[in-house]
């Protein structure tokens, strides 16, 4: 007979996994309802979009408390803070562009050279723990960033919806499919994020 105490890790991050996927649809759908019903789906003022931002966030700060917990991740862990800093701001930039039109690139190119400065400092050392944290649940990081930078990019095209709908094209369809799949990869993003952090606390002692 099985003991379901041998297998309760590999339970817990299932259910956590599972129900980060659940609740990142259900957000999902309800956030683009609320901006078709509100009539603002085609605009910057989008639940999805500001969505989007906390899912970042969120993201964020589970890499700034991972860094913490696993000290010798320090140089991926600063890499992987600075990418997602990165693509925090790069969603601001409809205010950010108050300042000038692209001055969005200003703070992103600061951000990347920071993290690159600290990051790089050890570039035998960050491969090897880049390598080792390949080992856990971070693939699902990396499944969120191929959706969110190539299915997204490519699903949100204006050329497939215009053929797909010929004469009945309407942007807000397009609009929805395309922000509809970034706050769902988003999501992804920081449930494996979250995932990652766990299994590093089960496996790595603190100040290690």
């Amino acid at each position: 007979m099985y003991s379901l105490e041998k297998y309760k890790n590999t339970i817990s991050d299932a259910v956590v996994f599972v129900g980060g996927v659940l609740l990142t649809t259900i957000v999902t759908i309800g956030a683009l309802w609320a901006d078709l019903r509100l009539g603002i789906i085609c605009s910057e003022a989008l639940f999805t979009e500001n969505l989007q931002l906390v899912f970042i966030a969120l993201t964020i700060f589970s890499f700034i408390r991972f860094r913490h917990e696993n000290p010798k991740f320090r140089h991926m862990g600063i890499l992987i803070i600075g990418f997602f800093c990165v693509i925090f701001i790069r969603e601001c930039d409809g205010v950010l562009d108050e300042i000038w039109h692209g001055f969005w690139i200003v703070p992103a190119l600061t951000v990347t050279a920071i993290a690159c400065f600290f990051g790089f400092r050890k570039p035998q050392k960050c491969l090897q723990e880049g390598l080792e944290m390949l080992a856990s649940p971070l693939v699902l990081v990396i499944a969120g960033l191929v959706l969110l930078l190539v299915w997204s990019r490519l699903f949100g095209m204006s050329a497939f919806w215009k053929c797909l709908m010929e004469n009945s094209y309407m942007r807000t369809v397009k609009v929805a499919a395309e922000e509809g799949s970034e706050l769902l990869a988003y999501g992804l993003i920081f449930t494996g994020a979250a995932l990652t952090r766990r299994w590093f606390r089960r496996r790595v002692p603190a100040g290690e």
